[in-house]
């Protein structure tokens, strides 16, 4: 496969017209044995730990599983792609969490990380690493601008894999690119780039530095005087120049603040967003009533409009909203903190 086959490919799968897409997915055995042939294949090119996961929502995969193929919305199938993440750190045995847990261990975690197109035979690499400040309670986000020695060892042998199964790899540049024809959970209008549609449109590859506040965290957010939760996200280059902040302030009264800071600190763009206690309502109803599909809607919508506002339609008190009409009317305005939800 070459570039342009791969576009073409790409096009003919991720277009407006979902037919073949939808035959592919119906398709599909979710039966654990690809699982367990990319293990095989990890294990050959590393002793490290590893973590796989695919990223097609779990409802779709029950109605497959159940044929209950009328309950599938090709709009909302999830990442149809498979995510590997290899910890790259030497004498680590354990991938603990793949998060915080692992950082603290490791000091700084290295992980190279991979993504699979189900349909496609193509893939790409994201290596970056994660950091936790445990006193100041911040991650940090970076991408690996150069592997060491051993981590090359690791990466020429996971290219080398990918080359002998006849997969194309997928630049960072090439994977950016976007077309009007194209489409995905997150971009129903078009525009879509490669890395959407092939890998996933609710993550991205890790450009620069990134630090910011873990919202998990039993300490919670920090309060001001005014009785507002604050919340930040910073942004470095390669060279750890601050870029800009983001920082938000969740008011008493509901509302959301983000103020955006450059370089000299000086408030250079401010978003609000109206009451958002409305959507919170809706989330804590949705998940006592274990409405799982639509969990991972707001899951998928959270990610994909971290800088939209509430639909007027949601203002309405009532919770009576079939599937369909929570897909439409839902525009989660929580903002996206790189690998993290923000928790209102």
């Amino acid at each position: 496969m070459n570039q342009k086959q791969l576009i073409q490919e790409t096009l003919k799968y991720f277009g407006k017209d979902r037919k073949l897409l939808r035959k592919t997915i119906l398709d599909f055995n979710f039966n654990g044995k690809e699982t367990k042939e990319w293990k095989k294949r990890i294990n050959v090119c590393t002793t490290h730990p590893f973590a796989i996961q695919n990223g097609i929502f779990d409802y779709v995969v029950s109605n497959i599983l159940d044929k209950n193929y009328s309950q599938i919305h090709m709009d909302y199938l999830g990442d149809l792609s498979w995510n590997i993440k290899i910890l790259l750190n030497s004498n680590i045995q354990s991938g603990y969490d793949w998060d915080k847990k692992l950082a603290i261990k490791c000091g700084q975690a290295k992980i190279l990380e991979i993504y699979i197109n189900y349909i496609i035979p193509a893939y790409t690499l994201n290596p970056f690493y994660i950091s936790y400040n445990q006193k100041e309670n911040y991650y940090e986000f970076g991408k690996i601008p150069k592997m060491g020695k051993h981590e090359q060892i690791i990466l020429n042998n996971i290219i080398k894999l990918f080359d002998s199964l006849g997969y194309f790899y997928v630049s960072e540049k090439l994977a950016s690119k976007k077309y009007k024809g194209l489409f995905s959970d997150c971009n129903q209008e078009g525009n879509a780039s490669l890395f959407d549609c092939l890998f996933s449109d609710i993550h991205r590859y890790q450009i620069g530095i990134e630090k910011f506040f873990d919202s998990f965290s039993d300490k919670g957010l920090s309060v001001d005087f005014t009785g507002a939760r604050i919340s930040w996200h910073e942004y470095y280059d390669l060279n750890r120049n601050f870029l800009y902040r983001e920082e938000y302030r969740f008011l008493k009264s509901g509302d959301v603040l983000l103020l955006t800071m450059d370089q000299a600190g000086h408030i250079s763009k401010i978003n609000v967003w109206r009451d958002i206690r409305v959507v919170e309502k809706l989330i804590r109803h949705l998940v006592s009533v274990s409405w799982k599909r639509s969990i991972e809607a707001v899951l998928l919508i959270v990610t994909c409009n971290f800088s939209t506002t509430l639909l007027v339609n949601l203002r309405r008190e009532s919770l009576n909203l079939t599937y369909s009409k929570f897909l439409k009317d839902v525009i989660q305005i929580c903002p996206r903190t790189s690998k993290k939800i923000i928790v209102c």
